[in-house]
This record gives C-alpha cells, sequence and structure tokens, in this order.
C-alpha cells in the first residue's frame, strides 16, 4: 500500500516564535507576528480544510 504525505486539503502556516494565531467569525484566521504585524489568512473553510499551525524554532 503506497503512503501519501501530501493531503491537498490541509494547509500549512509556519509562523516565527512567538506569534499567534486565531480563527475568526467568517472562517478565515488571523496570524499576528511578535512584532505586531498581523495578516489576515482567507479562503480557509473548515468544513473541508484542515489547518496547521507551526512555530519556527528559530528566533
Amino acid at each position: 500500500m503506497e503512503h501519501c504525505a501530501i493531503n491537498p486539503e490541509r494547509v500549512l502556516v509556519i509562523t516565527p516564535k512567538g506569534s499567534s494565531i486565531e480563527a475568526l467569525r467568517d472562517g478565515d484566521y488571523r496570524v499576528c507576528w511578535a512584532s505586531g504585524l498581523c495578516q489576515t489568512v482567507t479562503g480557509l473553510h473548515r468544513a473541508n480544510s484542515l489547518l496547521y499551525w507551526h512555530e519556527e524554532n528559530s528566533p
């Protein structure tokens, strides 16, 4: 049986250490870096997509 490591329904968000991410009302996500800069990530739908969040180990 073949194992596929790539899941087209998965979205990976990698942010610097100290960042935060929150789910917004319309299904979007707000990502804020430790510096205070924030960005809204759109196009993600919790019903059919999974969001993976990973903080980088480097400062």
